[in-house]
């Protein structure tokens, strides 16, 4: 498994530049959904970078709902690729 939230947040923020002003939704930053998911920017950050490999999953669900908050429909599909060695 691989985590992808950096492409995943990445994807967003073009998507919603690519919309007209008034349709655009914000994306939040990293240091914006460490706060709200309650964990630290820094290990955030690492994870988003794929500097860390383990996920517990009640982090990844408070990610995937702060995201839906956020109004964009995150899955896990979009935290999570399974990727074969």
């Amino acid at each position: 498994m691989h985590i992808v939230l950096r492409g995943y947040l990445t994807r967003l923020e073009e998507e919603e530049k690519a919309k007209p002003p008034h349709l655009r939704r914000r994306v939040p930053s990293i240091r914006e959904l460490a706060k709200e998911v309650g964990v630290h920017e820094t290990n955030l950050s690492r994870l988003a970078n794929g500097k860390i490999n383990d996920l517990r999953l009640t982090t990844a669900s408070r990610i995937i709902v702060t995201m839906r908050q956020y109004g964009f429909p995150m899955d896990v599909s979009d935290l999570l690729v399974f990727v074969p060695e």
